[in-house]
């Protein structure tokens, strides 16, 4: 919804809004260009002055604020049905898949930028440089994150499309796997004749979606299994710096430098570059473009040091995002503790996925687990006993706390070992660092 209210400010929109409880730094953020946010939701923020309503999939039809709009006669929309406007407006490249949406997206948006292209881009996470989500552009093209959940990304109508990979999630609107698979081969389905999909070839669930196609594939990725149109080779970390040969049809086109840690994040870089050379980017632009990106917030962002201390904020909240987290601060930090802070994500994620969970988390050597936090649901004692739960079954290197200002006291120690302390999950857990700050 930020980027969202970003675009549409940069079109010449006036806006307010409002959220039961907006983040503090994203309330001021928009605050800064003129759109005022309410704390609460009430149906007195409606009035005849409005044109429109605009409001995300979390918001219920009998709303009150939506009840208020339509007595008024107030034309109301929602998230996906904007972005899905725009996408029949514009030439479109849609990025989903399970993990890496947001980070593809940027650095589409950064190379297109390079390239002098001028796009729209509408991402789930904050530009480190721009400090922004969403921007309009001047250019023809529109990049966008396009979410599986409730299948809205079947609303878009891309001619481009990236597939970065499928995994299980969103178990309150999945009921199965295979409901999920269903929904991303419908997806790939509907890219026309002459369009674009660019797939993740080391995940075999989007290989096979990508069978269904009609478009033309191209593939990505870092297994040395066939032919690959995109990889990298010669990968090395420097600090939180990735390196590797960018290879295109098997000829490497130059060296980047890539300013985010992880393999995950050369694979979204390859999925980027794949797309951008899709719609004529040369390969000077897309390596420029890659090099130039700083990465995002929450998306393993250095925070602070504190003595001997490294902090980094992760929006991760799914195990394969977990595990690559911490992956990631070992390879980045080799001679530090690695302690991780988890505050899990929806009831249902946590239940069906427990097993996952313990897995990755162990990979840490201390854990501190918060209460689920309630997206969509109604909290209560079960978000915090299956966090307890969680905690006992990874062992003593773990321990579960009541609520996030437990947080820092249970971090002191009177030691001061290198250790690299990662806050994971998709809630608020990320407000603690500006409180300690």
């Amino acid at each position: 919804m930020k980027a969202l209210a970003e675009v549409l400010h940069d079109r010449g929109w006036t806006l307010t809004g409002c959220d039961l409880d907006p983040d503090p730094l994203t309330a001021a953020s928009l605050e800064r260009l003129g759109i005022h946010v309410e704390t609460g939701q009430n149906e007195a923020h409606v009035s005849s002055d409005h044109s429109q309503l605009i409001h995300s999939a979390a918001i219920p039809r009998e709303h009150p604020e939506l009840v208020r709009a339509r007595e008024l006669g107030i034309v109301t929309r929602s998230y996906v049905e904007m972005l899905a406007a725009w996408s029949r407006e514009r030439a479109t490249i849609a990025v989903a898949g399970t993990h890496g949406k947001s980070t593809t997206t940027a650095m589409l948006g950064t190379i297109l930028q390079s390239a002098c292209l001028d796009p729209t881009v509408v991402c789930g996470a904050e530009s480190l440089v721009r400090r922004r989500n969403g921007w309009a552009g001047d250019g023809s093209l529109f990049v966008v994150e396009a979410c599986e959940y409730r299948r809205h990304f079947l609303s878009l109508q891309a001619h481009i499309a990236c597939l970065l990979g499928i995994e299980p999630d969103h178990f309150d609107c999945y009921t199965t796997f295979a409901d999920s698979i269903a929904a991303y081969r419908e997806f790939v389905t509907q890219l026309p004749g002459d369009g674009t999909l660019i797939v993740n070839a080391d995940c075999p669930q989007a290989m096979d979606v990508a069978r269904a196609t009609k478009s033309g594939l191209i593939t990505f990725g870092l297994a040395d299994s066939g032919e690959l149109d995109w990889t990298a080779s010669n990968l090395e970390t420097v600090g939180f710096e990735t390196r590797f040969d960018l290879v295109r049809s098997g000829r490497s086109i130059g060296r980047v430098i890539l300013c985010v840690p992880g393999q995950h994040n050369v694979l979204n870089a390859l999925a980027a570059a794949a797309a951008a050379a899709s719609v004529g980017v040369s390969n000077e632009a897309i390596l420029r473009g890659l090099s130039s990106f700083r990465g995002l917030k929450r998306r393993f962002e250095f925070v602070r040091k504190v003595g001997n201390s490294v902090f980094v904020d992760d929006y991760a909240h799914h195990p394969t995002e977990i595990r690559a987290a911490l992956s990631t601060a070992r390879i980045t930090h080799p001679d530090h503790e690695v302690w991780c802070v988890f505050q899990p994500h929806q009831l249902s994620r946590t239940e069906k996925l427990f097993a996952e969970f313990t897995s990755a988390l162990e990979l840490a050597d201390r854990v501190f687990l918060l209460p689920v936090y309630a997206a969509r649901e109604t909290a209560g004692r079960q978000h915090a006993a299956i966090s307890e739960f969680l905690a006992d079954s990874i062992g003593t290197r773990a321990r579960a706390l009541g609520s996030l200002d437990q947080i820092w006291a249970s971090l002191q120690t009177d030691d001061d070992r290198p250790r690299v302390v990662l806050t994971l999950g998709a809630g608020n857990l990320n407000r603690v660092h500006h409180e300690f700050a």
